[in-house]
């Protein structure tokens, strides 16, 4: 009797193995895209009390220095996400000669397949699906977009 495994026996092994390969590819990929996400919530909320605490010195956002940061994965090796903020008044950086009343923070992706990121100083928190090239300049500064995800 001959001892081995069939044509039929490896074809259907070999797929099953493409399958899981497949699942594990997709988890990890929405695994990497959420960590990278998770990484500008966090520098965001930062900035974020960094603006709280700059408003109760000066009594307004007029004039705080930092208008943009890149968050990094990693030690320093690769961008994943650039944040950018604005006066929401203005759509202009935070400088002597906006309102300073207002601001909003918007972290745009590297990779196109990450969701942008928005938080203004009314508490409005969302994030929307992939954006070509990272170009996220279609999300409004006051407002959530219709069919984005808060955070």
């Amino acid at each position: 009797k001959d001892k081995g495994f069939t044509l039929i026996e490896v074809m259907v092994v070999t797929v099953l193995i493409g399958i899981m390969t497949a699942y594990a590819v997709t988890s990890y990929s929405k695994y990497a895209s959420e960590q990278k996400a998770n990484l500008a919530k966090a520098k965001m909320q930062e900035l974020q009390i960094e603006l709280q605490n700059y408003k109760l010195t000066n009594l307004t956002y007029k004039g705080f220095g930092t208008q943009s940061v890149v968050v990094y994965l990693g030690n320093n090796s690769k961008i994943v996400y650039t944040i950018n903020l604005v006066d929401s008044k203005d759509n202009k950086a935070l400088s002597s000669t906006t309102s300073g009343r207002e601001w909003t923070m918007l972290a745009t992706p590297k990779d196109s397949a990450d969701k942008w990121l928005m938080v203004n100083s009314n508490g409005k928190r969302c994030m929307g699906g992939s954006v070509a090239g990272g170009d996220a300049s279609n999300v409004s500064l006051t407002t959530c977009p219709r069919g984005s995800e808060t955070w």
